[in-house]
């Protein structure tokens, strides 16, 4: 994935925020994943659209390390 990609909000439509750098962008995917994810863990039910969020960060997850190592300077 390239982050164009990662930060496309067609591809991404409820995780990808215009006008963010792409460190806001991370910090806030992380931070809403932890809290989905937290949310869940505690015997809690997603509603449709925080399943649809989570599946979009979930799906983000995997290319985080390999466009942070590209973009290391950047940030």
């Amino acid at each position: 994935m390239k982050l164009a990609d990662y930060m496309s909000q067609a591809r991404f439509p409820l995780t990808s925020q215009s006008g963010l750098s792409v460190k806001e962008q991370f910090m806030i995917d992380a931070f809403n994943l932890d809290q989905l994810t937290e949310y869940q863990s505690q015997g809690n039910h997603l509603n449709e659209e925080q399943k649809r969020i989570l599946a979009e960060l979930q799906e983000k997850v995997p290319f985080q390390k390999e466009l942070m190592s590209q973009i290391k300077d950047c940030l």
